[in-house]
């Protein structure tokens, strides 16, 4: 999986996988990468556009992790 740097104080990357709708974040607290399923284009786009990744994680996404 190939993960992107973002810019944020939390997430250190962000990858994701279209054809199983996984998303995938690194956090700069730890080498674990954390999985999403059922994450849509849209709301992967959305996630990335958003002012604050740390922010929107926590509001949308967070709730759907499984630790990899």
């Amino acid at each position: 999986m190939h993960m992107e740097p973002v810019s944020s104080k939390a997430i250190a990357a962000v990858g994701y996988d279209a054809p199983t709708r996984t998303l995938h974040v690194r956090f700069h607290s730890g080498a674990k990468i954390y999985d999403f399923p059922n994450i849509d284009a849209h709301e992967h786009a959305a996630f990335l556009a958003a002012p604050s990744l740390g922010k929107h994680y926590h509001a949308h996404i967070r709730a759907r992790a499984v630790a990899s």
